[in-house]
């Protein structure tokens, strides 16, 4: 999890595509979805002001990948982690829905 919050890849990537739902419950659990939506909260800045130093998540678009998985039913267990990351979810990316949404700037992540 730290590594994620460091905006490193691959441990993002690993969340995105393991088949272990255990591995995949312990790294929600320790915060890494957590750390993702604060990543992905801040879309209204450039991409390379969010990105720590040393980070190399290729575009924000990996961390909306993994969020979209982790609030997909049946990725998470037990089944009130699920419900509390998708309500976690829910409340919390509505600032980057409307960034995607206005046209008239065209702008996010930079």
């Amino acid at each position: 999890v730290e590594e994620i919050g460091q905006g490193k890849y691959l441990p993002t990537q690993a969340l995105l595509m393991s088949n272990n739902k255990e591995y995949r419950t312990k790294v929600v659990e320790a915060g890494g979805v957590d750390k993702m939506l604060e990543f992905l909260l801040q879309s209204n800045k450039p991409f390379d002001r969010i990105l720590p130093p040393g980070g190399d998540v290729p575009c924000p678009s990996i961390w909306l990948q993994v969020v979209s998985n982790c609030i997909k039913d049946g990725f998470l267990q037990p089944d009130a982690l699920a419900k509390d990351v998708q309500h976690k979810v829910l409340n919390n990316i509505n600032g980057v829905f409307q960034d995607m949404s206005n046209f008239q700037e065209r702008s996010i992540f930079g």
